[in-house]
Protein backbone atom coordinates (compact mmCIF):
# COMPACT_ATOMS: atom_id res chain seq x y z
CA UNK A 1 0.00 0.00 0.00
CA UNK A 2 2.55 2.35 0.56
CA UNK A 3 4.22 1.34 -2.50
CA UNK A 4 1.17 2.36 -4.55
CA UNK A 5 0.85 5.50 -2.58
CA UNK A 6 3.79 7.04 -3.52
CA UNK A 7 3.02 5.76 -7.03
CA UNK A 8 -0.28 8.17 -7.39
CA UNK A 9 1.09 10.69 -5.72
CA UNK A 10 4.03 10.55 -8.23
CA UNK A 11 1.57 11.26 -11.20
CA UNK A 12 -0.85 13.48 -9.82
CA UNK A 13 1.23 16.65 -10.88
CA UNK A 14 1.51 14.93 -14.83
CA UNK A 15 -2.13 14.30 -15.19
CA UNK A 16 -2.91 18.37 -13.53
CA UNK A 17 -0.84 19.33 -16.79
CA UNK A 18 -2.99 17.51 -18.95
CA UNK A 19 -5.88 20.17 -19.28
CA UNK A 20 -8.23 20.24 -21.73
CA UNK A 21 -7.95 23.01 -24.63
CA UNK A 22 -10.49 25.25 -25.52
CA UNK A 23 -11.56 26.63 -28.66
CA UNK A 24 -8.66 28.98 -30.48
CA UNK A 25 -9.41 32.90 -29.52
CA UNK A 26 -9.01 35.24 -32.13
CA UNK A 27 -6.01 38.02 -31.68
CA UNK A 28 -6.47 40.68 -29.86
CA UNK A 29 -6.61 43.88 -32.05
CA UNK A 30 -3.55 46.39 -32.47
CA UNK A 31 -4.45 49.55 -31.05
CA UNK A 32 -3.81 52.69 -32.86
CA UNK A 33 -0.11 54.37 -31.71
CA UNK A 34 -0.21 58.28 -30.26
CA UNK A 35 -0.45 61.04 -32.66
CA UNK A 36 2.40 62.59 -33.11
CA UNK A 37 3.56 66.48 -32.92
CA UNK A 38 0.48 67.54 -30.38
CA UNK A 39 -0.07 70.66 -29.90
CA UNK A 40 -2.96 72.60 -28.19
CA UNK A 41 -3.12 77.08 -28.57
CA UNK A 42 -5.01 79.13 -27.55
CA UNK A 43 -7.28 81.84 -29.89
CA UNK A 44 -9.66 84.34 -29.16
CA UNK A 45 -10.97 82.26 -25.66
CA UNK A 46 -11.01 78.87 -27.46
CA UNK A 47 -8.60 75.75 -27.40
CA UNK A 48 -7.32 74.66 -31.08
CA UNK A 49 -5.99 71.43 -31.04
CA UNK A 50 -3.92 70.03 -33.71
CA UNK A 51 -2.06 66.75 -34.12
CA UNK A 52 0.10 64.67 -36.91
CA UNK A 53 -1.58 61.20 -37.78
CA UNK A 54 0.18 58.17 -36.47
CA UNK A 55 1.35 54.96 -38.85
CA UNK A 56 -0.49 52.76 -39.81
CA UNK A 57 -3.82 55.71 -39.60
CA UNK A 58 -6.24 54.66 -36.96
CA UNK A 59 -9.37 53.34 -38.96
CA UNK A 60 -11.60 54.42 -35.70
CA UNK A 61 -10.70 58.39 -35.96
CA UNK A 62 -9.84 59.70 -32.62
CA UNK A 63 -11.35 60.91 -29.52
CA UNK A 64 -10.12 64.12 -27.83
CA UNK A 65 -10.34 63.96 -24.54
CA UNK A 66 -10.40 66.94 -21.66
CA UNK A 67 -10.10 67.76 -17.97
CA UNK A 68 -10.79 70.39 -16.09
CA UNK A 69 -8.04 71.44 -13.37
CA UNK A 70 -9.49 72.12 -10.11
CA UNK A 71 -7.91 75.08 -8.69
CA UNK A 72 -7.85 73.63 -5.43
CA UNK A 73 -6.86 70.48 -6.08
CA UNK A 74 -4.64 70.54 -9.08
CA UNK A 75 -3.83 67.00 -8.63
CA UNK A 76 -6.93 65.68 -8.94
CA UNK A 77 -8.22 65.67 -12.85
CA UNK A 78 -10.28 63.48 -14.57
CA UNK A 79 -10.53 62.97 -18.82
CA UNK A 80 -13.77 62.88 -20.33
CA UNK A 81 -14.99 62.53 -23.72
CA UNK A 82 -14.78 65.97 -25.48
CA UNK A 83 -15.69 64.86 -29.46
CA UNK A 84 -14.75 62.21 -32.02
CA UNK A 85 -13.41 62.93 -35.31
CA UNK A 86 -12.89 61.42 -38.42
CA UNK A 87 -8.84 59.48 -39.38
CA UNK A 88 -8.47 62.03 -41.95
CA UNK A 89 -9.06 65.09 -39.21
CA UNK A 90 -6.06 66.51 -37.23
CA UNK A 91 -7.63 69.17 -35.57
CA UNK A 92 -10.12 70.31 -33.12
CA UNK A 93 -11.49 73.60 -31.84
CA UNK A 94 -13.09 73.90 -28.59
CA UNK A 95 -14.40 76.81 -27.74
CA UNK A 96 -16.76 76.14 -24.79
CA UNK A 97 -14.48 77.25 -22.46
CA UNK A 98 -14.80 79.25 -18.90
CA UNK A 99 -13.16 82.39 -18.40
CA UNK A 100 -9.97 81.72 -16.19
CA UNK A 101 -10.41 77.97 -16.11
CA UNK A 102 -7.07 75.94 -16.85
CA UNK A 103 -7.83 72.75 -18.92
CA UNK A 104 -5.74 69.65 -20.03
CA UNK A 105 -6.21 67.73 -23.51
CA UNK A 106 -5.19 64.83 -25.29
CA UNK A 107 -5.80 63.01 -28.46
CA UNK A 108 -6.07 58.82 -28.97
CA UNK A 109 -6.54 56.86 -32.38
CA UNK A 110 -9.28 54.65 -32.25
CA UNK A 111 -9.43 50.92 -33.62
CA UNK A 112 -12.36 49.89 -35.99
CA UNK A 113 -13.89 48.57 -32.99
CA UNK A 114 -13.82 51.91 -31.05
CA UNK A 115 -11.29 50.90 -28.39
CA UNK A 116 -8.75 53.88 -27.83
CA UNK A 117 -5.21 53.37 -28.02
CA UNK A 118 -2.31 55.15 -26.58
CA UNK A 119 -3.01 58.69 -25.80
CA UNK A 120 -0.55 61.84 -26.52
CA UNK A 121 0.71 63.34 -23.54
CA UNK A 122 -1.16 65.94 -21.80
CA UNK A 123 -1.49 69.58 -22.97
CA UNK A 124 -2.50 72.73 -20.40
CA UNK A 125 -4.22 75.40 -21.61
CA UNK A 126 -5.79 78.33 -18.93
CA UNK A 127 -8.18 80.64 -20.69
CA UNK A 128 -6.92 83.74 -20.55
CA UNK A 129 -7.89 87.16 -21.37
CA UNK A 130 -7.71 87.51 -24.64
CA UNK A 131 -4.99 90.52 -25.92
CA UNK A 132 -5.67 93.48 -27.56
CA UNK A 133 -4.75 93.28 -32.09
CA UNK A 134 -1.64 94.43 -33.83
CA UNK A 135 -1.84 97.13 -35.92
CA UNK A 136 -0.16 99.25 -38.66
CA UNK A 137 1.71 96.40 -39.49
CA UNK A 138 3.94 96.73 -42.38
CA UNK A 139 6.39 94.69 -44.52
CA UNK A 140 9.53 95.86 -45.84
CA UNK A 141 11.23 93.02 -49.09
CA UNK A 142 14.60 92.10 -49.20
CA UNK A 143 16.99 88.88 -50.85
CA UNK A 144 14.99 85.96 -49.74
CA UNK A 145 13.33 87.40 -46.65
CA UNK A 146 10.39 89.74 -46.02
CA UNK A 147 10.86 91.76 -42.79
CA UNK A 148 7.47 93.02 -40.59
CA UNK A 149 7.11 95.81 -38.43
CA UNK A 150 3.82 96.19 -36.38
CA UNK A 151 2.23 98.77 -32.95
CA UNK A 152 0.48 97.88 -30.01
CA UNK A 153 -1.88 99.98 -28.12
CA UNK A 154 -0.25 101.66 -25.08
CA UNK A 155 -2.52 99.99 -22.60
CA UNK A 156 -1.72 96.47 -23.15
CA UNK A 157 -0.29 94.27 -20.74
CA UNK A 158 3.84 93.90 -20.53
CA UNK A 159 3.41 90.38 -20.81
CA UNK A 160 2.73 89.76 -24.03
CA UNK A 161 4.71 87.95 -27.37
CA UNK A 162 2.92 87.80 -31.12
CA UNK A 163 2.59 85.11 -33.34
CA UNK A 164 3.07 85.60 -37.15
CA UNK A 165 1.19 83.93 -40.06
CA UNK A 166 2.22 82.99 -43.38
CA UNK A 167 -0.11 81.90 -46.18
CA UNK A 168 0.49 82.29 -49.95
CA UNK A 169 -3.26 83.07 -50.76
CA UNK A 170 -4.76 85.85 -49.31
CA UNK A 171 -6.81 85.21 -45.84
CA UNK A 172 -5.46 81.60 -46.01
CA UNK A 173 -3.28 80.70 -42.88
CA UNK A 174 -2.02 77.64 -41.04
CA UNK A 175 -2.67 77.31 -37.19
CA UNK A 176 1.12 77.27 -36.51
CA UNK A 177 3.01 80.53 -36.54
CA UNK A 178 6.14 80.27 -38.68
CA UNK A 179 8.19 81.67 -35.72
CA UNK A 180 8.77 78.84 -33.17
CA UNK A 181 8.57 81.04 -30.15
CA UNK A 182 6.54 84.02 -29.18
CA UNK A 183 8.33 87.24 -30.44
CA UNK A 184 8.70 89.85 -27.84
CA UNK A 185 9.44 92.58 -30.28
CA UNK A 186 7.25 94.57 -32.59
CA UNK A 187 9.31 93.60 -35.64
CA UNK A 188 10.49 90.08 -37.36
CA UNK A 189 12.37 88.93 -40.23
CA UNK A 190 11.30 85.74 -42.05
CA UNK A 191 13.63 84.11 -43.91
CA UNK A 192 14.28 81.22 -46.51
CA UNK A 193 11.68 82.68 -49.04
CA UNK A 194 10.99 82.11 -52.97
CA UNK A 195 12.21 85.27 -54.47
CA UNK A 196 9.30 87.21 -56.66
CA UNK A 197 6.19 85.28 -54.97
CA UNK A 198 3.43 86.92 -53.17
CA UNK A 199 3.36 85.93 -49.35
CA UNK A 200 0.60 87.22 -47.01
CA UNK A 201 1.09 87.89 -43.58
CA UNK A 202 -0.58 88.55 -40.24
CA UNK A 203 0.17 89.15 -36.56
CA UNK A 204 -1.30 87.91 -33.67
CA UNK A 205 -0.64 88.90 -29.91
CA UNK A 206 -0.21 86.02 -27.41
CA UNK A 207 -0.74 86.36 -23.91
CA UNK A 208 1.80 84.40 -21.97
CA UNK A 209 1.34 81.74 -19.18
CA UNK A 210 4.25 79.40 -17.77
CA UNK A 211 3.52 75.83 -18.72
CA UNK A 212 0.44 76.71 -20.37
CA UNK A 213 -0.98 77.20 -24.17
CA UNK A 214 -0.37 81.14 -25.07
CA UNK A 215 -3.95 82.33 -25.74
CA UNK A 216 -3.94 84.57 -28.61
CA UNK A 217 -6.09 87.77 -29.90
CA UNK A 218 -7.44 88.79 -32.66
CA UNK A 219 -5.27 88.88 -36.03
CA UNK A 220 -4.29 92.16 -37.06
CA UNK A 221 -5.06 93.64 -40.77
CA UNK A 222 -3.47 91.01 -43.49
CA UNK A 223 -0.53 92.66 -45.60
CA UNK A 224 1.62 91.53 -48.63
CA UNK A 225 4.75 91.43 -49.75
CA UNK A 226 6.97 90.04 -52.45
CA UNK A 227 10.80 89.23 -51.81
CA UNK A 228 13.22 90.34 -54.83
CA UNK A 229 16.56 90.36 -55.09
CA UNK A 230 18.24 93.88 -54.43
CA UNK A 231 21.81 93.11 -54.16
CA UNK A 232 23.92 94.19 -57.37
CA UNK A 233 26.75 91.61 -58.46
CA UNK A 234 30.49 92.82 -58.16
CA UNK A 235 32.46 95.27 -60.49
CA UNK A 236 34.11 93.46 -63.17
CA UNK A 237 37.70 93.44 -62.58
CA UNK A 238 40.91 93.17 -64.85
CA UNK A 239 39.47 95.09 -68.20
CA UNK A 240 42.15 95.31 -70.75
CA UNK A 241 41.83 96.54 -74.37
CA UNK A 242 43.87 95.59 -77.74
CA UNK A 243 43.21 97.58 -81.10
CA UNK A 244 43.07 95.21 -83.97
CA UNK A 245 42.62 95.72 -87.88
CA UNK A 246 39.05 94.77 -87.38
CA UNK A 247 38.14 97.15 -84.47
CA UNK A 248 39.11 96.70 -80.53
CA UNK A 249 38.80 93.64 -78.51
CA UNK A 250 37.90 93.71 -74.39
CA UNK A 251 38.36 90.91 -72.32
CA UNK A 252 38.26 90.55 -68.49
CA UNK A 253 38.24 88.49 -65.47
CA UNK A 254 35.15 86.44 -64.93
CA UNK A 255 32.18 86.85 -62.30
CA UNK A 256 30.84 84.06 -60.03
CA UNK A 257 27.75 85.10 -58.70
CA UNK A 258 25.05 81.86 -59.10
CA UNK A 259 22.34 84.36 -60.65
CA UNK A 260 24.64 86.16 -63.26
CA UNK A 261 22.71 87.41 -66.32
CA UNK A 262 25.74 88.54 -68.01
CA UNK A 263 27.72 91.61 -68.60
CA UNK A 264 27.19 95.14 -70.13
CA UNK A 265 29.86 96.85 -72.62
CA UNK A 266 29.84 101.06 -72.10
CA UNK A 267 32.01 103.20 -74.69
CA UNK A 268 32.32 107.01 -75.28
CA UNK A 269 34.37 108.85 -78.01
CA UNK A 270 36.91 111.69 -76.71
CA UNK A 271 34.64 114.67 -76.63
CA UNK A 272 31.36 112.51 -75.83
CA UNK A 273 29.40 114.08 -72.70
CA UNK A 274 28.74 110.41 -71.43
CA UNK A 275 29.25 106.61 -72.33
CA UNK A 276 26.63 104.70 -74.18
CA UNK A 277 25.58 101.06 -74.14
CA UNK A 278 26.39 99.01 -77.34
CA UNK A 279 25.23 95.51 -76.39
CA UNK A 280 21.68 95.29 -76.90
CA UNK A 281 21.47 92.27 -74.12
CA UNK A 282 23.76 90.96 -71.70
CA UNK A 283 26.64 88.79 -72.99
CA UNK A 284 28.08 85.97 -71.22
CA UNK A 285 31.77 85.30 -72.65
CA UNK A 286 34.34 87.53 -70.91
CA UNK A 287 35.87 88.68 -74.34
CA UNK A 288 33.93 91.36 -76.93
CA UNK A 289 34.96 92.66 -79.98
CA UNK A 290 33.47 96.41 -81.04
CA UNK A 291 33.86 96.36 -84.98
CA UNK A 292 33.65 99.95 -85.69
CA UNK A 293 34.46 102.23 -82.35
CA UNK A 294 35.93 105.50 -84.50
CA UNK A 295 37.72 106.92 -86.93
CA UNK A 296 41.46 106.74 -87.16
CA UNK A 297 42.96 109.37 -85.02
CA UNK A 298 40.28 109.15 -81.90
CA UNK A 299 40.52 107.87 -78.14
CA UNK A 300 37.94 106.05 -77.12
CA UNK A 301 37.32 104.91 -73.68
CA UNK A 302 35.12 101.82 -72.17
CA UNK A 303 34.10 99.96 -69.25
CA UNK A 304 32.05 96.91 -68.25
CA UNK A 305 29.31 96.01 -65.61
CA UNK A 306 27.91 93.08 -64.60
CA UNK A 307 23.98 92.09 -64.07
CA UNK A 308 22.03 89.54 -62.45
CA UNK A 309 18.64 87.56 -63.27
CA UNK A 310 16.31 89.39 -61.13
CA UNK A 311 12.63 90.00 -62.31
CA UNK A 312 13.93 93.84 -61.32
CA UNK A 313 18.14 93.23 -62.90
CA UNK A 314 20.28 94.81 -60.53
CA UNK A 315 23.74 96.13 -62.28
CA UNK A 316 27.10 96.40 -60.90
CA UNK A 317 29.34 99.66 -60.47
CA UNK A 318 31.15 99.76 -63.46
CA UNK A 319 34.93 98.35 -63.88
CA UNK A 320 37.63 100.53 -64.10
CA UNK A 321 37.54 102.78 -67.29
CA UNK A 322 40.48 101.54 -69.90
CA UNK A 323 41.13 103.67 -73.10
CA UNK A 324 42.48 103.27 -76.28
CA UNK A 325 43.88 105.55 -78.51
CA UNK A 326 43.08 104.46 -82.63
CA UNK A 327 45.96 105.33 -84.76
CA UNK A 328 45.75 106.61 -88.35
CA UNK A 329 46.84 104.43 -91.00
Amino acid sequence: MKIRFILVAAAMPLIAACGIKGPPRPPEPELPSAPRDFRVLGREACALLSWKAPEPLPEGGYIVQRARVELDHPELHVFSERARVSEDTESFTDCELETGRTYLYRVAGLSREGSAGKPTGPRKMINLLVPATPFMLKAKSGDHFIELFWQMPEETHTDVGFQVYRGLSPGIFSWRPVNSHPIGEHSWADGGLENDRPYWYQVRAVALAEGSAAMEGPGSEMVQAVPVDRISPLAPRGLSIIPIPEGVILRWLSNHEPDLAGYNIYRKLNGDKSFQRINPQPIMEIEYLDHSPAAPGITIFYYITAQDKASEPNESKGSAIEKVFIPRP
